[in-house]
C-alpha cells in the first residue's frame, strides 16, 4: 500500500548517517527517507508539517525538549515511539509527559517500549 509518506531521520554522527544513507539506497528507499546530520534539536528546529509517527530513540535527555519542540506539529493521530523507555532518562520524561491529560501512556514489551497517544 502506498502512503506517499516521508520519513525524516536525524543522526549526529555522520559515518552512521552515511551508513544508514547507504543502506536505504540498497533498500530501494533512499527517495523516501531524508536523513538530517546533526544534533536533532537543531536539525528538527523548523519542522512545521504534521507529525504521524515520531520515534525517540537517541540521548535519553534530550526527549523532553525535542517532544515539547515537535508538540506543536502533533495531530490526534499522533503515536510517539519511546524506545528504552526503562532507562532512569526515559523514565523522567514519561513521568513529565503523564503529567498532561492530553496523553494517554501504553507499556510494551516489558517496559522497555512506551507508547503515547492523543487522548480523544
Amino acid at each position: 500500500m502506498e502512503t506517499e509518506g516521508h520519513i525524516i531521520t536525524t543522526e549526529l554522527l555522520e559515518s552512521k548517517a552515511q551508513k544508514a544513507i547507504e543502506n536505504f539506497s540498497k533498500a530501494g528507499v533512499a527517495d523516501l527517507i531524508e536523513v538530517r546530520i546533526g544534533d536533532a534539536l537543531k536539525t528538527l528546529k523548523d519542522h512545521t508539517d504534521p507529525i504521524d509517527l515520531l520515534l525517540l530513540d537517541g540521548w535519553k535527555d534530550l526527549y523532553l525538549p525535542l517532544f515539547q519542540m515537535l508538540e506543536p506539529n502533533f495531530h490526534e493521530n499522533t503515536f510517539i515511539y519511546v524506545d528504552n523507555a526503562e532507562m532512569a532518562e526515559s523514565q523522567a520524561f514519561l513521568k513529565s509527559v503523564g503529567q498532561s491529560k492530553r496523553y494517554q501512556l501504553q507499556s510494551m514489551f516489558h517496559g522497555k517500549v512506551v507508547l503515547i497517544t492523543i487522548k480523544q
